[in-house]
C-alpha cells in the first residue's frame, strides 16, 4: 500500500491517466511535494489535506470546480498550483492562511469578483499568478505590501479603476503583465507601459493634458486608451 512508504517525500504524478486518488495518501507523512496535475481527476481526496508537511502541492489542469477549505490546514506550503481549472467563484478565502507562499498559480481559471484585500497578508509571495480569469474591481492597495513579488501576472481580468500607487512599492526588478483589462489612467510613473499593455479605456474619464505617456514612445497612448 502507498500508506507504507512513511519516508517518500517527493511524488510526481503529473501528466498519467489516474482518475482517483486511494484515500491511504494521509499516511506518506513525510511528503513535501506533490504533483498530480494534467490528470482526469476532478475531485481531490480529503486525505490531501491531511498532508501537513507539504511545501509544494501541484492540482493544475484537473478541471476541478472547487477548493476544500481544508486547504488552509497546509500552512507549510510555500508553492501551490491550481492554475488551469474550472475553479469559479471568489478566489478561496482558506488560501489568505498560507502565509508561508512563495509561488500562487490561480491563472486560467474561472475565478470572479474582486481580489481580496488579503492578498497583501502573503507577504511571501515571489510570484502571483492571477490571468485570465474573471476578476473584476480595482486592484486593491494590500498588493504594494507584496515587497518580495518578482513576478505578478494579473492579465485577462476584467479589472477596471487606477492601478494604486502602492505599485511603486514594489521591487524594482519585478515583472508584471497588466494587459487586457479596463484599468484606466493616469498610471503610477513608476510602471512601464510595457507592462500596463492594451487598455480597453473606452468607459474611464480622465483629463488627457495629464496623461503623459512614456517619453519617445507616443504610439503607447494609443494602444493604452482605445
Amino acid at each position: 500500500s502507498i500508506s507504507n512508504l512513511t519516508e517518500l517525500y517527493y511524488l510526481d504524478l503529473d501528466a498519467n491517466e489516474i482518475q482517483d486518488l486511494p484515500s491511504t495518501f494521509g499516511g506518506l507523512i513525510s511528503l513535501e511535494n506533490l504533483f498530480i496535475g494534467h490528470n482526469p481527476i476532478t475531485t481531490i481526496p480529503d486525505a490531501i489535506w491531511e498532508l501537513t508537511n507539504l511545501k509544494a502541492l501541484g492540482l493544475h489542469g484537473l478541471g476541478i470546480t472547487s477548493l476544500s477549505a481544508e486547504i488552509q490546514n497546509l500552512i507549510n506550503l510555500e508553492a501551490l498550483y491550481l492554475h488551469g481549472n474550472n475553479l469559479s467563484g471568489p478566489i478561496p478565502e482558506s488560501i489568505s492562511f498560507l502565509t508561508n507562499l512563495q509561488d500562487l498559480y490561480l491563472e486560467d481559471n474561472q475565478l470572479s469578483g474582486n481580489i481580496p484585500s488579503w492578498i497583501g497578508n502573503l507577504t511571501n509571495l515571489w510570484r502571483l499568478a492571477l490571468g485570465i480569469n474573471h476578476l473584476s474591481g480595482s486592484i486593491p492597495d494590500e498588493i504594494g505590501n507584496l515587497m518580495n513579488l518578482n513576478e505578478l501576472y494579473l492579465f485577462g481580468n476584467e479589472l477596471t479603476g487606477l492601478i494604486p500607487e502602492s505599485f511603486c512599492n514594489l521591487s524594482d526588478d519585478i515583472y508584471i503583465d497588466l494587459s487586457d483589462n479596463q484599468l484606466c489612467p493616469p498610471y503610477p510613473e513608476c510602471i512601464s507601459y510595457y507592462y500596463i499593455g492594451y487598455q480597453d479605456a473606452s468607459n474611464c474619464e480622465y483629463d488627457e493634458n495629464e496623461f503623459n505617456c512614456e517619453p519617445g514612445n507616443p504610439e503607447d497612448c494609443e494602444t493604452v486608451c482605445i
